[in-house]
């Protein structure tokens, strides 16, 4: 049955009384098992127990289908073009992408694995240059946004030819203008 308790992992700690649950990994049955010994759908979820608690909440959940939900046990509802991984929050949500102070944070979007496949599309964030960069095609970046407020549009494949908008970038353009 859909829901059915299939087994856990239940990690436990003492209060110096009892013995309290801390965390559980758990399976349930995801979906409608057929009447063979061939079909048997499964989900795992995860709990945990908030500090000043004494009651677990499921944390994530890998579903039957490969899809998984932070904060949401029904990741599959969301749109199928972005519900590989869910992350839900009842209020502000975010993911944090952390790299060293000289290192470089991204998001890469990719259709194979070999040479460019593997980064046809960036979004990346460089510490050192203090600059947002999206790339298309491989490692051409045509958008970046730096720490002025300056946002550079590449104008050719060669990348060596930019349109800059913000203050002060005018200056490089035209003389005496503070912005353009």
């Amino acid at each position: 049955t859909n829901g059915q308790f299939l087994g856990q992992i239940l990690f436990q700690g003492s209060d110096g009384t009892d013995y309290e649950d801390a965390a559980r990994i758990f399976a349930t049955v995801d979906g409608s098992p057929a009447g063979d010994a061939t079909d048997m759908p499964g989900a795992l979820n995860f709990a945990t127990t908030v500090d000043g608690s004494d009651s677990m909440t499921t944390r994530m959940v890998i579903k039957n289908d490969g899809t998984i939900g932070i904060g949401t046990s029904s990741p599959s509802d969301y749109d199928a073009g972005g519900n590989n991984l869910v992350i839900y929050e009842n209020g502000n949500s975010g993911i944090t992408i952390a790299s060293a102070t000289t290192g470089i944070g991204a998001i890469h979007f990719a259709d194979g694995t070999t040479d460019a496949e593997a980064y046809q599309g960036i979004v990346r964030y460089s510490h050192s240059e203090h600059n947002l960069q999206f790339g298309v095609a491989g490692t051409n970046y045509r958008f970046k946004l730096d720490n002025n407020s300056r946002i550079s549009l590449s104008n050719n494949d060669s990348g060596t030819s930019n349109t800059i908008f913000g203050k002060s970038a005018g200056a490089n353009l035209d003389a005496g203008s503070n912005y353009n």
